[in-house]
């Protein structure tokens, strides 16, 4: 299962924007932020196979913290700005 959301950091912290990837097939209890940038920014995340999930992101690099290319078996692809 994939999950796109945004927290707020704080009064003195920016947001984020998150993709977080559940492993519900064999854990379900096991979740990784496989994707965090900063700020408020658009993501799309469409699932290309059952095993392949694509990112599409609007940032810069710069605001982009964690891109991680798999995750319980599913390979993760990205294209940004």
């Amino acid at each position: 299962m994939v999950q796109i959301l945004e927290r707020d950091g704080g009064a003195t912290t920016d947001f984020a924007t998150i993709v977080k990837l559940t492993d519900v097939s064999k854990h379900p209890n096991r979740d990784e932020d496989v994707f965090v940038a900063k700020g408020r920014i658009h993501v799309n995340a469409v699932w290309a196979s059952r095993f392949s999930l694509e990112i599409d992101y609007d940032c810069y690099e710069p605001s982009v913290f964690r891109k991680q290319i798999d995750f319980a078996g599913v390979k993760i692809s990205y294209k940004g700005k």
